[in-house]
């Protein structure tokens, strides 16, 4: 049985390119895509080869939201179950939240569910105007906490809510606006050329110690209460996959149904 790649790590010069690679299923976000990028994270910050991180896809989409048959088998179980799996998300989330490096994303392609968040928590998003954010779990009858809690801290509470809230997808003049997308694009090739000219300047003219130390300022700045927030947003998420209206979300999508709340 061929092993399925769910994430390449590449090096150029100081930057570390973080790929989701499973294009069979659209980069969906279930424990494999989640623990992959975890690794990746986590080989990257051992490495020290790197100044900056640069997440990208191989995908026509960055990601196509949560993997639905995944959450599905989830739900036949108990809610201690949940929150260990929700947990192991929200550790992913923590990671982007607090990486010592900056990290950049290139997005060129939709980006829905997980990815929605983890993009929204990394430092520098270079975005094509095409592309359409759905941030899903009010409609699939979840609760998205711990993620309200991190974007609340990172944007403010407006956004967070509005983010999580609105039942559509999101325009990327829209995430704009609201300073979520650093820059926005036309074309492909032109994203890849100016991010990647913005990259070497953060190579170049800023130092990896001064980078460091200004993330983890303004990340302590901000933070509070962070591991009571995490245990708070596991049991109510838990919960919430456990609900009628989160059984049904999740059936219909595997059904491919069209879900009206």
């Amino acid at each position: 049985m061929t092993k399925i790649e769910y994430v390449k790590v590449a090096y150029k010069e100081r930057v570390a390119y973080i790929t989701l690679s499973h294009k069979e299923r659209k980069n969906v976000f279930g424990y494999p895509m989640v623990e992959a990028l975890k690794n990746a994270l986590e080989k990257v910050a051992k490495e020290r080869r790197a100044k900056v991180v640069v997440f990208a896809s191989e995908c026509d989409v960055f990601s196509d939201g949560y993997d639905y048959a995944y959450l599905y088998k989830l739900q036949q179980l108990g809610v201690n179950e949940q929150m260990v799996d929700l947990n192991h998300l929200a550790q992913l989330y923590l990671m982007v939240f607090n990486y010592p490096l900056v990290t950049v994303a290139q997005v060129w392609g939709d980006v829905k569910g997980p990815a929605a968040t983890l993009l929204a928590l990394s430092d520098f998003i270079f975005c094509l105007e095409e592309v359409q954010w759905e941030f899903t779990d009010a409609q699939l009858g979840l609760i998205p906490a711990f993620e309200v809690y991190l974007l609340k801290i990172k944007y403010n509470v407006a956004t967070a809510r509005y983010l999580f809230l609105m039942p559509e997808m999101h325009s990327s003049i829209d995430l704009a606006r609201m300073g979520i997308l650093y820059k926005l694009f036309t074309d492909k090739e032109t994203l890849i050329e100016e991010s990647e000219q913005f990259i070497q300047k953060l190579l170049t003219q800023n130092s990896l110690t001064s980078m460091q130390f200004i993330k983890r300022m303004s990340l302590d700045m901000q933070q509070m209460a962070v591991n009571q927030a995490l245990h708070l947003s596991l049991k109510m998420g838990a919960k919430a996959r456990l609900t009628d209206e989160g059984k049904l979300a999740i059936v219909a999508r595997l059904k491919q149904q069209k879900l009206e709340w």
